[in-house]
């Protein structure tokens, strides 16, 4: 420690491979390779030419998500989908055209051209001696224009590394495809004027409140280039995210794995006396020592009527016996979520009522899971799901949707509609809540579409009332262990 005080500063090469590593595909990134990541951002690029007027051109950018306050960073989740990066202070540019005499359906076919800009915060070597290394820019050598060694590791660690050729983009652009966040403002300067459409992900805001740092810039560009035409390229995202790929199955199995240990866990642990958070304290542990670095979202252990809250997070009740012990919790492996719940009695054994209405809550969801199947409305689900709830008398009861996508986030891919397809990841998760009679019962499972139905993911945690019981029991006799 003395002796870094006397340096003054970290060694910058020791600095330059550190932070490189944190950016590089592997733990950062899983099993999706560069060229994925590449292939999405050109896909991206490809659906939204055909918002462009013939011989016309767009640019897309995409910021990053600020960095908290003492707490982990997690990139904002398009911005990752396009990169898998999680660096802070960064920036996509993406610039694209369509040729003059495509319609818009060929406009889609690739035709084209194409460049991609990653903006990166200059190296601040006494913030890192702090906070821990960073990819950074570099810069291009004076003698020959050429990227410098700094940025070629970044070039080679995040992907985006290829240089433009050609005639696009024009002379007179940044040479790319790396670049400091610090000349993206003047750089914007040169890709808008030649223009027609700027995609950006700002929303509408609210009159009540303060202006945002992304409507600010909007309103900065927009007073600037007035003839500039301004589009959301929010749903063309969302559309990409909700079909899986095959390594983003590979850690969504993961994600839901760890969870359902981790459910398994609370099943045998949990007992009479027990904080809600005690419980989570099991289910958590569990992520941690499996790789997961961190809930997809606040875990809920609701006991008796806390059950019966649907975003109940506080688990700060105690289990009593005669309870039922609802928990909702999914594990994010390598930024993906899974999204879990299982119901159960602390006792061990389900009274005559709470084992009628769970077995209604499974059958609903039994029915729900069996119409998935390509071509089917998305709407279907619920509409199966409630249609067994309210033919069992507890209609009133069903107070949410029965189905949500997952995937980078929890609840993927903004309004969900339209007919399923092969490659979407969803949970179905009927419930029916009781507040008087402080009984709260849901059963959730991730489900795969496949090009046949419907694949459970989930199965590896018991969710058949009897199964359920003798689990239970048997932790309650061995001690959880």
């Amino acid at each position: 420690m003395d002796g870094c005080r006397r340096t003054g500063m970290i060694p910058a090469m020791l600095l330059i491979s550190t932070s490189l590593l944190a950016a590089a595909p592997g733990p950062s990134t899983g099993g999706i390779g560069r060229e994925e990541f590449r292939a999405r951002r050109m896909a991206l690029a490809d659906i939204l030419r055909k918002e462009l007027p013939p011989g016309g051109s767009g640019v897309l950018m995409l910021d990053s998500a600020p960095e908290p306050e003492n707490a982990a960073y997690r990139q904002e989740s398009h911005l990752y989908y396009l990169t898998g990066t999680e660096i802070p202070e960064s920036a996509l540019v993406l610039l694209f055209d369509r040729p003059a005499g495509l319609s818009g359906k060929e406009a889609e076919g690739g035709e084209g051209r194409y460049a991609e800009y990653l903006y990166l915060p200059e190296r601040d070597y006494s913030r890192e001696r702090w906070s821990g290394a960073r990819a950074g820019a570099g810069g291009l050598r004076k003698e020959t224009l050429q990227p410098d060694e700094e940025r070629r590791e970044t070039m080679a660690i995040t992907g985006f590394d290829r240089l433009p050729d050609g005639d696009y983009p024009p002379r007179g652009y940044p040479r790319g495809p790396v670049e400091r966040r610090s000349d993206l403002t003047a750089h914007l300067g040169r890709f808008l004027p030649d223009a027609e459409v700027f995609f950006h992900l700002a929303g509408p805001g609210s009159l009540s409140a303060p202006l945002t740092f992304d409507l600010a810039f909007l309103k900065q560009v927009r007073e600037q280039y007035p003839l500039l035409a301004f589009r959301d390229p929010g749903p063309a995202l969302e559309t990409m995210r909700r079909l899986k790929s095959p390594a983003e199955v590979v850690l969504l199995r993961r994600a839901i794995e760890i969870t359902c240990q981790a459910q398994r866990d609370a099943l045998r642990q949990a007992r009479s006396g027990m904080a809600e958070y005690q419980v989570q304290a099991v289910v958590e542990y569990r992520f941690t020592a499996e790789g997961a670095r961190r809930p997809g979202f606040p875990s809920i252990a609701g006991s008796g009527p806390n059950a019966c809250v649907l975003h109940y997070d506080a688990n700060d009740g105690v289990l009593k016996e005669g309870d039922l012990l609802l928990l909702d919790v999914g594990a994010e492996f390598r930024r993906y979520s899974a999204d879990v719940t299982r119901t159960f009695p602390v006792s061990g054994r389900f009274t005559e009522e709470q084992r009628k209405i769970y077995d209604v809550v499974l059958k609903a969801q039994k029915a729900a899971i069996a119409v998935i199947r390509p071509g089917v409305p998305f709407e279907e689900i619920d509409r199966t799901a409630r249609k067994v709830i309210t033919e069992a008398g507890y209609g009133p009861y069903l107070v949410h949707g029965t189905s949500h996508f997952i995937g980078l986030d929890v609840h993927e891919g903004g309004e969900a509609s339209g007919p399923l397809e092969a490659g979407m990841v969803l949970a179905v998760e009927p419930g029916i809540y009781i507040m008087e009679k402080e009984i709260g019962v849901r059963i959730e499972d991730d489900v795969l579409v496949t090009p046949e139905g419907a694949l459970i993911l989930s199965d590896c945690a018991p969710r058949e009332a009897d199964a359920v019981e003798m689990q239970r029991t048997e932790g309650l006799k061995t001690g959880g262990r």
